[in-house]
């Protein structure tokens, strides 16, 4: 396993922020080297894909309930 540089950790720290702050359950998994970070990155892009999709969904669906009750 690398040590990891100080920056990237800030980065790293920085992410599990924001996931918190908008709510997004995450759990931390160690990096052990290069490769292993391109994959978790992948998997948490498709994760954040799968949350963005599902969110658009419901705004979509609560803004054809307004509409339907407006109407």
């Amino acid at each position: 396993m690398n040590r990891s540089n100080p920056a990237q950790i800030r980065k790293s720290l920085e992410l599990a922020n924001q996931l918190k702050i908008v709510g997004i359950e995450f759990i931390p998994i160690p990096v052990l080297n290069d490769n292993d970070r391109v994959q978790l990155l992948s998997q948490l892009n498709e994760k954040l894909d799968v949350i963005e999709k599902a969110a658009h969904n419901k705004a979509l669906n609560s803004d054809a309930a307004k509409s339907r009750r407006a109407g």
